[in-house]
């Protein structure tokens, strides 16, 4: 008897091994393995492409088979973007589906914790709870149009709403950095304009001193040249004696002022070529359509400066 017993025990182990080894073997093939990077991108990419389609749904009102595919991607394609849950949530709201949309909007205010559309979702709960949602469902006041956000993740500053104030915002920095620039290319152009007229006035000026220094001089060898009276005449000796001052004075004021006059033109040269070459380069990035708005910003610019010198030179 005690035989049959061992035979009887064996025959049961050897029988239970291929279940255990089958239980095991089950078990590991049903363990998740590590998701490459293409994996991953795969299934997101299939998760865009069915919000994409659940967004074309809820702009031609079908808001049903909108919520299938919002849900389809959440739950097959991308259970970690829990910004779905609002998308979920809003859809069924418009649709008249009331639980469905409370229970995702729940979802989405447990699991995002920031988001701009967080306040929408907590007022579309208070409709629930006031039976608004029946109200639209049964026709009575249409329902607001739902909110569609990004899925690309749960973070605020990706939603359209936060898309749309950085490019607004980065807009602003653009359109004052170009303002700044072309305050610095004016004024540049205008001070290298103001140097050539100044420098030109100068060289004018130094010009006359010496046209006036030669008809002194041409006085002065004129009237000291001998005569048959002699040099007694004291009003001759006076007439000399200031016509060689001036002499001497216009001969010191002539390469002063043509110096002057040189160095100003060769800066205000320098200025104006360096201010063309900033704005060519700057006009290789600029569109054309803002190259014209900021022509006409620096011509009444220029036009006070050159008022300015003018007023100037009129003294």
């Amino acid at each position: 008897m005690l035989r049959t017993f061992s035979s009887c025990l064996l025959t049961l182990l050897l029988a239970l091994s291929p279940s255990r080894a089958t239980a095991v073997t089950t078990a590991s093939s049903l363990q998740p393995a590590e998701e490459t990077p293409e994996q991953k991108q795969e299934r997101i990419d299939r998760a865009k492409a069915l919000f994409r389609a659940g967004q074309a749904l809820v702009e031609i009102g079908d808001y049903t088979n909108a919520v299938a595919k919002f849900e389809q991607a959440y739950s097959q394609h991308a259970p970690e973007l829990h910004v779905f849950n609002f998308n979920i949530g809003d859809a069924a709201f418009a649709g008249g589906d009331c639980q469905k949309a409370k229970i995702a909007f729940e979802r989405f205010l447990e699991l995002v914790q920031e988001h701009p559309e967080r306040p929408t979702a907590q007022e579309r709960l208070a409709q629930i709870e006031r039976g608004e949602c029946v109200s639209a469902q049964q026709g009575e006041t249409p329902p607001p149009p739902p909110t569609v956000v990004p899925i690309e993740d749960d973070a605020p500053d990706l939603t359209r709403r936060g898309t749309r104030e950085a490019a607004a915002t980065k807009e602003e920095e653009d359109n004052a950095e170009r303002r700044l620039q072309d305050r610095q290319e004016a004024a540049l152009l205008g001070v290298g304009i103001t140097s050539v007229i100044l420098g030109l006035g100068a060289l004018v000026g130094g010009a006359t001193t010496a046209a006036l220094a030669r008809r002194d001089a041409k006085v002065y060898n004129e009237a000291g040249s001998p005569s048959e009276s002699g040099y007694g005449d004291t009003y001759y000796d006076a007439m000399l004696a200031e016509r060689q001052d001036n002499v001497n004075k216009l001969n010191k004021m002539t390469p002063a002022l043509m110096g002057l006059g040189g160095v100003l033109v060769v800066a205000g040269a320098v200025m104006i070529t360096v201010q063309q070459l900033l704005h060519k380069k700057r006009a290789r990035s600029i569109p054309l359509d803002d190259q014209l708005s900021r022509r006409l910003m620096i011509a009444p610019s220029l036009a006070q400066r050159s008022v300015g010198v003018a007023a100037g030179l009129r003294f």
